[in-house]
């Protein structure tokens, strides 16, 4: 018996001493990977700091026109952590000027061998990796042919942020069916966020200083589309209003005044009386006051709100008239 113990209690010993080398060797290396990693991020850091302090005073000489693009496309290599750096730096420095200074940093973000670094992106398998490439055709409005076939691609991910930063980028584009494209297939997915759509619908507009009668007959169909729920229905009246689509105003007030029961709806007709005031639209006003004893409590809110705005208007028409 006392036989048995013993080695029972020495198979233990050795088993603990096992576990306890187990442990000392995986502290161990874990030790090794934490400072391995660290001394790496403190490299990372110094090199970021010399980039930083290296860009800086080529940039704003290049802003006097004293260098040339030439000279950043030389400088970058193909260093990902310079292009990172340099990109972090321009729109920093973007985010303080305006104009002709303004377009003279975005050019440099278009240098060749950045470009050619996120087209690369655009066609690795991870997806964070695709959205950071999209991001950047997004911000630099560039839409190549041999970017914008991809694009169109990601518009329909299943993964809803790569496909919003692929719709966003494709609106630089200057063929209208490539940014109708984005639009359609974007606006028709579920779970999108309003900031997401507003964003696509100011980048819509291929002229921020005008609209034109085509993109508002495709928005047109795009809100009328029967086979919407109405939810997304009100959330894009919404957003053409809010984003400033003036050549929307006759269809939003013809759809408040139609006798369709989908126009009807108590989220979509508060949103329809809501872009009324928005545009101002004066004409408007008796059609608003028809729904005032509407039996939905955001109806006339919507409704009261409207009149209140839109009768100070019709004053101040009266006045300068």
């Amino acid at each position: 018996m006392f036989l048995i113990v013993g080695v029972e209690m020495e198979g233990a010993i050795q088993l603990l001493i096992l576990v306890t080398l187990l442990l000392t060797v995986t502290t161990f290396i874990l030790f090794v990977i934490t400072v391995t990693m660290r001394l790496k991020q403190n490299r990372d850091e110094k090199r970021i700091n010399q980039y930083r302090e290296t860009f800086l005073p080529l940039i704003f000489e290049y802003m006097e026109e004293n260098v040339k693009e030439a000279t950043f496309e030389k400088l970058l290599g193909s260093n990902t952590l310079k292009y990172r750096v340099f990109e972090e730096t321009i729109v920093k420095l973007l985010k303080n000027v305006e104009g002709e200074d303004a377009d003279k940093l975005k050019r440099l973000l278009m240098i060749e061998s950045l470009y050619k670094y996120h087209l690369k992106q655009l066609k690795a398998g991870n997806d964070v990796v695709k959205i950071e490439a999209c991001n950047y055709f997004r911000y630099t409005n560039i839409v190549r042919a041999d970017v914008v076939y991809i694009l169109g691609n990601f518009v329909q991910s299943d993964n809803t942020y790569l496909a919003f930063s692929a719709a966003s980028a494709l609106m630089a584009s200057d063929n209208f069916n490539d940014r109708m494209h984005a639009m359609d297939t974007f606006t028709k997915r579920e779970g999108i966020s309003k900031m997401a759509l507003l964003e696509l619908f100011y980048r819509f507009k291929h002229d921020n200083k005008s609209q034109t009668t085509e993109e508002a007959a495709f928005l047109v169909a795009l809100i009328a589309d029967k086979n919407l729920s109405t939810k997304k229905r009100a959330l894009l009246i919404r957003c053409v209003s809010e984003s400033n689509y003036y050549l929307m105003i006759k269809p939003l007030q013809s759809w408040l005044e139609s006798k369709d029961e989908f126009w009807k709806e108590p989220e979509v007709l508060s949103a329809l009386i809501d872009s009324q005031r928005i545009f101002l639209n004066s004409m408007a006003i008796e059609s608003i006051k028809a729904y005032q004893n509407y039996p939905d409590r955001d109806v006339r809110k919507s409704v009261k709100e409207a009149v209140l705005v839109l009768d100070q208007e019709i004053t101040f028409e009266k006045a300068i008239a």
